[in-house]
C-alpha cells in the first residue's frame, strides 16, 4: 500500500484496487488504530496490575511510552484495516475505476 513511510501508492500492485482515496477517507482508520491501541492497553496493564500485581508507579510511564509509540508504528495496518472492512461493507468500492 505504501511507497514510503507516509506517501500510499495509487492503486494496488496486485488486484489493481485504487487505493488513494479523497481527502477524510481515511479519517476512520483513526478511530480503528485508537480502538486497537485501546483495548491492547487494557489487556497490558490489567495483566500486569492484577495479573502481576505489580504497583502502579512502575507501570504508568511504560504503558504512556506504549500509546505514544504504537499508533504511529501501528496506523499503515489500521488504514488497510479502514480499506479492508470498507470493502467487505460496501462492494462497490471495489469496482471503482475512479
Amino acid at each position: 500500500m505504501y511507497r514510503s513511510f507516509a506517501k500510499m501508492n495509487n492503486r494496488c500492485s496486485n488486484c489493481d484496487l485504487r487505493i488513494a482515496r479523497p481527502g477524510g477517507y481515511y479519517l476512520g482508520s483513526v478511530y480503528v488504530n485508537y480502538g486497537i491501541t485501546a483495548a491492547t492497553m487494557t489487556v497490558i496493564f490489567l495483566t500486569l496490575r492484577v495479573g502481576f500485581q505489580i504497583p502502579m508507579k512502575t507501570i504508568i510511564w511504560p504503558l504512556f511510552a506504549f500509546c505514544l509509540i504504537f499508533p504511529v508504528l501501528f496506523f499503515h495496518h489500521a488504514r488497510a484495516l479502514w480499506l479492508a472492512i470498507d470493502c467487505q461493507i460496501d462492494r462497490s468500492v471495489m469496482d471503482d475505476d475512479g
